[in-house]
């Protein structure tokens, strides 16, 4: 098993999060509900649960 793209995604996360902050840019848990929403339509997917999205944001 080769961690690169495990390690690829923590790095693009983290570069993601420091460009946003520096940019005052701020995501509200409302508009990530949203956008998991607007995706699970468009792959006919459940809607995504509240408490689901809330616990992605606080793993972030």
């Amino acid at each position: 098993m080769t961690f690169k793209p495990v390690y690829q995604n923590v790095l693009f996360k983290k570069l993601i999060n420091y460009a946003a902050e520096e940019k005052g840019i701020t995501i509200t848990a409302e508009e990530i509900q949203a956008e998991a929403n607007r995706q699970g339509r468009e792959k006919h997917l459940e809607k995504a649960s509240p408490s689901m999205v809330s616990r992605s944001i606080s793993h972030s």
